[in-house]
Parts: structure tokens; sequence; C-alpha cells
């Protein structure tokens, strides 16, 4: 094979291990939400976007990335109010990807993320319906975070209950 095929190819390779990893943000009400994210201490962090009503949106993460988002409701911005977040850490320990829902500092509140789970396995999921519940974090020490080998995990955002 040709050098400069054989760069292009491994170039490729290289970019898509980069970015190996996806959250796809699902919009379920009727209001248009802003992603936010906060990295871990010295990881690219993706900028904030829109996410109209009814729509979705993939972010592709580098490999290893970890961090936590939040969907702010609307006329709010990024680091307005206390938010359910969701967090994530994309081959963290075993290789494996962790995440889960948190309702820590906001218990109560319906705007944001609901549900986060595995593309390959919606029944492996973090998150609720309509929140307080029992399956996101609520105290510091719940025992709440999921694991999964898959590297795309869907995010169902909205401005009120599902």
């Amino acid at each position: 094979m040709h050098p400069s095929i054989m760069n292009i190819l491994a170039l490729a390779a290289l970019v898509l291990q980069a970015t190996a990893n996806i959250i796809t943000f699902n919009n379920l009400g009727s209001d248009t939400l802003t992603l936010c994210f906060v990295a871990n201490a010295g990881e690219y962090t993706p900028g904030q976007s829109s996410l109209g009503s009814k729509q979705s949106q993939d972010v592709s993460l580098p490999t290893g990335w970890g961090g936590q988002f939040h969907a702010a409701r609307p006329g709010k911005g990024c680091d307005d109010d206390p938010f359910v977040i969701g967090e994530v850490n994309f081959q963290g320990g075993d290789g494996h990807t962790y995440f889960d829902v948190s309702a820590i500092d906001s218990c109560c509140d319906n705007t944001g993320v609901h549900y986060l789970y595995p593309a390959s396995d919606s029944g492996n999921n973090s998150g609720c319906v309509s929140f307080p519940c029992n399956n996101v974090f609520n105290q510091p020490n719940d025992q709440q975070t999921k694991s999964t080998d898959d590297t795309h995990l869907i995010c169902q955002v909205s401005a009120g209950n599902l």
C-alpha cells in the first residue's frame, strides 16, 4: 500500500478513536433548552448549544472523557440554577463507561436531565419521569452509578415532567 494512503488511514483511525464516545440528547419537551457541560479537570469541554423542542443532537467526546452536563431551562444560563445533572466517565475503570443522573443539588426540579442510558440497553438507566425518585443520586453516598461497555449514551431532557 502506498505510504500516503497508510498515513491517511492511520489518521482516520486516530480521529475515530479520539471521538469514540457519543451522547445523544433528545429534547422531549416543548421548550428549547441549553446544553451545558463541565469536564473533569484538564479535559476538553464542549461548548454550550441549544436543543430545540422535539429535537435530537449528538455530542462527540474524546476517549476517556469524564464530566457532567445539564440542560438549562428557557431564559436561564448554564450557571443560573442548581440542576439535575448527568454524569459520565467514558473508558473509566476496567474500560467501562460509568454514568448516572444526580439530583443532589436539585431534588425536585423537573427541568433538564431526566434519563441517561446506553444506546444498546434502555433498561440500564439512571433517572426518572418526575423528581424526586429513587433511581438517581439523591444523597452523596447513594449507590446509583450504572456501568456499560457501550460508548454511546442517550440522554432524555425536558423543561417539565416527561
